[in-house]
């Protein structure tokens, strides 16, 4: 297909996409990230007073962090091959608002993600240089 056939197909299913939409979709990123605050409170009382594992508390939010990153990544390549290439695949849900909440919620679990990794973050960035300069010296 030429370019100005593809862009006139992607301009087409974005105006019909644009119809079907409400004039202003709300998120819900309030609400959703404070249910995920709550329930990563809970989890980690739960994990405080030992009645679960640290490794089941994290376990249970990494399965979390993935499960929303494939949400929101088949999602855009689906949003993508709808704009870029008028290839439409047709689902029962608004695809650009689930994109968007599982962005969200995905957002709200790495920034527990990074907490816990916080002291990995700090060492890599404050010592990596002197590392590196003391196993180059060996050579």
């Amino acid at each position: 297909m030429a370019k100005r056939q593809l862009t006139a197909l992607a301009t087409a299913v974005l105006a019909a996409d644009a119809a079907a939409q409400t004039p202003l979709t709300r998120y819900d990123f309030v609400n959703l990230a404070t249910v995920m605050i709550a329930a990563y409170s809970l989890s980690f009382i739960l994990y405080r007073q030992g009645k679960i594992t640290v490794r089941a508390h994290r376990r249970v939010w990494n399965i979390l962090l993935l499960f929303t990153f494939t949400v929101c990544a088949a999602l855009g390549v689906l949003l993508l091959l709808r704009i870029n290439y008028g290839i439409v695949v047709s689902l029962p849900l608004d695809m650009l608002y689930w994109h968007v909440e599982a962005g969200i919620a995905m957002t709200v679990i790495s920034v527990f993600h990074i907490l816990w990794h916080l002291q990995y973050f700090k060492s890599a960035f404050m010592k990596a240089p002197e590392k590196i300069t003391k196993g180059r010296k060996g050579r």
